[in-house]
């Protein structure tokens, strides 16, 4: 990439190497008042005419694309804008620290610029190889009431707290660092009174963070006065300001935990320059002024905190952030803060536990299994793993050429379809050898069709159309037995490894006998009714696999539409 300047204007001129598309483009950068904006226009044009660029950028767009205009479609956050001189109706959209300017009804970029308090330079040590896979950020109420003597088997709200934590969140994933292939994890730990303080940042998970955490539960007696939401949130924004999120499987989960209403507003003053919260405040404009200053300082706070959170997700991806707002504190209280931070973000959920520090440990135990999933994937990347380049389905789906067929035989006429590809054995998992058993095809079955394309996919595998057949009268596949799934793992070194497959199975068998024993003793309607689909894997004999062996994971489809929970 060149760099020139030009002589008697204040831009800077960068020629690109050429765009998957042959062309070659200039960028333009015009800096005024702090504001940076990007315009792409051709080579073979240097006009740097401000209006004629804009009007080039338009038509480079519609060649090559942005893919980080794409992204902030996807997942950024829309706002109404002027319309263009055109009249045409624009929008504004805000993802990752850059704010668009978009053409409503095209899609098309119309100019860029980075937010003001975007960080423009990776800082040192996120260049380093290990780099991170997710930040935990875990905001603690530090107030007086944390101090209160009321959670059956603890002396304090914080020691239940710091106990919970520990013990669901820290443990299971410190259990996780230890298995070869799992991504890194970090913490970073703000506790919240009236100034808010960050006790650690970025502790990796390990022995080291579970000391910090016992000797914060042993100082169950610190709460002092209120705890200010506002002062909390900056400092995760800090968080995020020293650390930008450069890979785009990183993630950021914010924790943010309260027993009360935010206390903000008591240091706040109203439109009468004095705080209501003062006995003169009501002696001198009466009672009923003083509670309509009071209510206008508490929605200031809310709509303060609400922004902040909104300035999280603009930061570093709404996409990459999620918060869990949990209300631990008496039933009676006002959490309506807490719950309208939540719903800002499309990641964000609320908690109202009460003071049951059961529910606590539930909701910690939801989060580390989020971690866990996504610490699984990443942790796969960076271990050197490498992942396959599946392609996805389209409707027109085609019999012939876009299926693998396996046949039960090298006698079958169809043998030769996909080279030499057959069937070695069908097993499933028993539960009382702990190994794999042998079953028989369904009745009348000539082999197995395989969607070469992947219809979904999650965190560890692609997912894949599948189902058992046999040859008809005019030489077409009929399906025999149930539709299938077929699971396949992301990365090509877990192909050929039968264990992958089999600790999925031992917990699936384990799940689908302790759900007939909660069904017996539950008792009841279907519809309280819990169950598990039964896994069988298949081993197949295929030359474009490493070895020429591998295993296929299939479970019965399920009809209709549902939530993964």
């Amino acid at each position: 990439m060149a760099e020139t300047s030009i002589a008697g204007q204040n831009q800077k001129m960068t020629i690109c190497p050429p765009c998957k598309h042959g062309r070659r483009s200039v960028q333009t950068r015009t800096t005024k008042l702090l504001k940076v904006y990007w315009i792409t226009l051709p080579a073979t044009s240097f006009t740097l005419n401000l209006h004629h660029a804009r009007a080039m950028q338009q038509t480079q767009s519609v060649l090559c694309g942005n893919p980080d205009v794409q992204e902030a479609l996807k997942y950024g956050r829309f706002e109404k804008a002027n319309s263009g001189p055109d009249g045409s109706p624009r929008l504004i959209v805000t993802h990752k620290g850059t704010v668009y300017l978009v053409d409503e009804r095209t899609r098309r970029e119309v100019a860029s610029w980075r937010m003001d308090d975007a960080l423009l330079e990776q800082p040192a040590w996120m260049h380093s190889p290990k780099g991170f896979t997710t930040h935990t950020i875990v905001v603690v109420d530090a107030s007086g009431s944390m101090r209160k003597n009321d959670i059956p088997g603890y002396k304090s709200r914080t020691e239940a707290v710091y106990d919970c934590l520990e013990r669901d969140l820290i443990e299971p994933q410190l259990r996780l660092s230890q298995s070869p292939g799992a991504g890194s994890a970090f913490l970073s730990l703000i506790e919240m009174g009236e100034h808010a303080s960050v006790a650690f940042e970025r502790q990796e998970v390990g022995e080291e963070l579970q000391v910090l955490l016992r000797g914060k539960k042993l100082d169950y007696k610190s709460g002092a006065s209120h705890g200010h939401y506002i002062s909390a949130l900056d400092s995760i924004l800090d968080l995020q300001r020293n650390s930008p999120l450069e890979n785009v499987e990183d993630k950021i989960f914010i924790v943010f935990l309260s027993d009360g209403a935010p206390s903000d507003h008591i240091s706040y003053v109203c439109s009468h320059h004095i705080s209501p919260y003062t006995s003169f405040h009501d002696r001198r404009f009466g009672l009923e002024v003083g509670r309509e200053c009071r209510a206008a300082l508490q929605r200031a706070v809310r709509r303060e905190c609400v922004e902040r959170v909104q300035k999280m997700g603009d930061l570093c991806g709404r996409n990459r952030l999620r918060i869990a707002t949990i209300a631990f504190g008496p039933p009676v209280e006002n959490y309506q803060v807490l719950k309208d931070m939540a719903k800002e973000l499309p990641n964000g959920h609320f908690s109202k536990l009460g003071l049951n520090a059961g529910s606590l440990r539930t909701a910690f135990s939801s989060l580390t299994s989020s971690l866990t999933m996504l610490r699984s994937h990443t942790g796969a990347l960076s271990s050197g793993l490498t992942e396959r380049c599946i392609e996805k389905e389209v409707a027109d789906q085609d019999e012939e050429t876009d299926w693998w067929v396996y046949v039960h035989s090298h006698d079958h006429p169809w043998a030769g379809l996909n080279g030499n590809a057959v069937i070695l054995k069908k097993q499933r998992y028993d539960r009382v050898s702990e190994e794999f058993v042998d079953v028989p095809l369904e009745h009348g079955s000539e082999g197995v069709a395989h969607s070469r394309k992947m219809f979904a996919h999650g965190a560890e595998r692609f997912c894949f159309r599948c189902y058992e057949f046999k040859k008809d009268a005019e030489s077409r596949q009929e399906r025999v037995g149930p539709v299938l799934v077929a699971k396949e793992s992301r990365y090509e070194e877990h192909l050929v490894q039968s264990d992958f497959h089999k600790t999925f199975c031992r917990v699936q068998e384990k799940a689908i006998a302790l759900a007939v024993a909660f069904n017996r003793r539950c008792g009841g309607p279907d519809a309280w009714k819990v169950s598990y689909l039964s896994p069988i894997v298949y081993t197949v004999r295929e030359d474009t696999y490493p070895n020429g062996i591998a295993y296929i994971w299939c479970e019965p489809k399920l009809d209709g539409v549902y939530e993964k929970w």
